[in-house]
């Protein structure tokens, strides 16, 4: 039999991959009360659950009320693209500054699985995909303290990645757009792998009041 926390952990991650499938719009309001029913949980328990996806940025408290899904505008998405490009940058930096060959094998294959997603036309997978080999880069480039502060906002960067991916019919396109960023960190270029890493995050085009 599952304890509490599992069950809370359960639904919390249940919950967490239908919001960033988009199966709630922006300003849907959840509440305790019909999660508690959804998932069969009590309600302090759905209220935990809640707690944590409000400390990833995913929902957000409306005193009295309830939860509600956010609705982020060009500014959040600036805020997100530039903070990708920082750390994401550094990341790709440093993966290929001290790059091994169990490291290119991790790399290539994280690849491949989103080029293979993108050709077979699997927007889902590709969301996933495209957002496991970022997190691929973080974790090659052997800071501990980089990916403790990717991990703080790492929910936020795969709605990044839902959100702006969206915008876009060409999901073979998406795929080949992380190439030359992944082909600089294999060759071990530093330099070449952040430019295009901070490149690749500065694509989205923003209203000039959101810039």
């Amino acid at each position: 039999m599952l304890d509490k926390r599992s069950l809370q952990s359960q639904a919390t991650d249940l919950l967490r991959e239908d919001i960033l499938r988009g199966q709630y719009p922006p300003a849907h309001r959840l509440t305790e009360f019909a999660l508690s029913k959804q998932f069969g949980l009590s309600r302090s328990t759905a209220r935990g659950g809640l707690q944590q996806l409000a400390a990833e940025g995913l929902v957000h408290r409306i005193p009295y009320t309830g939860w509600e899904i956010p609705s982020l505008n060009e500014h959040d998405l600036w805020e997100l693209q530039t903070l990708r490009g920082v750390l994401e940058g550094l990341a790709a930096r440093l993966a290929a500054e001290g790059i091994q060959p169990d490291g290119k094998t991790r790399l290539d294959r994280a690849y491949a699985l989103l080029c293979k997603a993108a050709t077979a036309k699997r927007r889902k997978d590709v969301m996933s995909f495209d957002w496991g080999l970022h997190q691929t880069i973080v974790e090659l480039s052997g800071n501990g303290r980089l990916l403790r502060h990717y991990k703080l906002v790492e929910q936020q960067v795969r709605l990044h990645i839902a959100i702006t991916n969206e915008r876009y019919d060409d999901l073979e396109a998406i795929a080949t757009s992380h190439g030359s960023v992944v082909a600089a960190i294999v060759a071990g270029d530093g330099d070449k792998a952040e430019l295009l890493a901070r490149s690749h995050n500065a694509d989205i085009e923003l209203p000039t009041a959101a810039k």
